[in-house]
């Protein structure tokens, strides 16, 4: 389900996944029959309101709201705001500057895990069903490697097929956590109502769910916001910019609030030093 959050044959155990035994489905398989139990979550239109606290007392309020595959989220933290979602297959996003970027591929750039499994389990070698772990509460492993040194594991609970939890490593070896809590709906499914991040063991973030509503599809405006403009041009269609063209790179003068500061242009990135 995007908006919480945004979801092969027996091999060897991976590093921090131990005491598997060979699965009885494949993958695919696997993954039907998680659909199956958010199924009632898929149909219609819900409201969500969801609640972080770190553990630094920071507090994090995300506003959720989808009717199918379109959906809206905004996050506020403090006195900013941003938004993401997805309106009739056209990705966008909003930051804390009201400005709007579109894309159809926002999944494939910033979420590989998603754009990985999004794609046709029974082909690609990223997405590998371990097996079902031992113990009196088993639990379906799948591996997702969809770059190198850049792994999940996500367990689905063998009674009901909901994940249950998440492990991570980052291209440092770093490995966080999260471990999602379910309780059953009015609504007839079930779905997260608490989860936990870890790192090293210690749990960092919390979210609660605070809502969780199914309302009128009409009652939901999910259409991409208009963009705010970071730039005034005084109805001219193009503005001419100072650079300098250096051994450095391309260097562009600016100033903020009294300070002058040098931009250097790079191909695709751009990095700022105090100028004096």
């Amino acid at each position: 389900m995007i908006a919480l959050a945004a979801l092969a044959s027996f091999v060897a155990a991976a590093p921090g996944v131990t005491g598997c035994t060979p699965s009885d489905i494949t993958a695919p398989e696997l993954f039907k029959r998680t659909d199956h139990a958010l199924e009632s979550l898929f149909k219609g239109a819900y409201h969500v309101v969801a609640r972080t606290l770190s553990n630094q007392g920071a507090v994090t309020l995300a506003e959720m709201a989808w009717n199918g595959n379109d959906y809206k989220t905004t996050v506020r933290q403090a006195e900013f705001t941003s938004s993401f979602g997805e309106n009739r297959g056209t990705k966008w996003r909003q930051d804390a500057n009201g400005i709007v970027m579109r894309s159809l591929s926002f999944v494939g750039q910033d979420d590989p895990f998603s754009f990985a499994l999004n794609r046709n389990q029974d082909t690609i070698v990223a997405v590998k069903l371990l097996g079902l772990t031992n113990g009196s509460a088993p639990e379906y492993v799948v591996e997702v490697t969809p770059l190198r040194d850049f792994e999940q594991w996500r367990y689905y609970d063998a009674k009901t097929y909901l994940l249950s939890r998440v492990e991570m490593t980052d291209y440092r070896g770093r490995k966080t956590t999260w471990i999602y809590k379910t309780n059953p709906t009015a609504i007839g499914s079930s779905f997260p109502t608490t989860i936990d991040e870890e790192k090293d063991g210690v749990v960092t973030l919390r979210t609660s769910v605070v809502t969780f509503e199914r309302v009128a599809p009409g009652a939901l405006d999910l259409r991409i916001p208009p963009s705010n403009f970071l730039f005034d041009l005084g109805g001219r269609e193009a503005v001419d910019i100072p650079a300098h063209f250096t051994d450095e790179g391309i260097i562009v003068p600016i100033a903020i609030e009294g300070r002058g500061l040098d931009v250097y242009l790079e191909i695709g990135r751009a990095s700022c030093r105090e100028r004096v």
